[in-house]
């Protein structure tokens, strides 16, 4: 799991973390604004496996949010390196927000 803290609000953050991941090819399967959460998912190519991606936020202050980035691979095996790597990729495409 990756981190992120981003000086925006809660809104603020929903809505352009749902345009950076549709913009990075993922689906939007549940966007939620009361539980705060966001599970996206990037459908499996000939030789890719499917992707899914769950956001949590939590706001800190009126104008700072923290998103916890969770990773998965739909391939039956846990390809914990490359979670990570899509874990760390979004982190550094969150900071590009701001």
């Amino acid at each position: 799991m990756e981190t992120a803290l981003i000086n925006m609000t809660l809104k603020e953050v929903l809505y352009s973390l749902r345009d950076l991941l549709i913009n990075r090819g993922f689906s939007i399967n549940e966007m939620d604004e009361q539980k705060k959460i966001i599970v996206a998912h990037a459908g499996a190519g000939w030789f890719t496996p499917g992707k899914l991606v769950l956001l949590e936020l939590s706001p800190i202050e009126a104008d700072i949010t923290r998103i916890d980035i969770t990773a998965k691979i739909d391939n039956g095996k846990s390809i914990r390196t490359y979670e990570e790597k899509i874990e760390e990729d979004l982190a550094a495409r969150i900071y590009t927000l701001i």
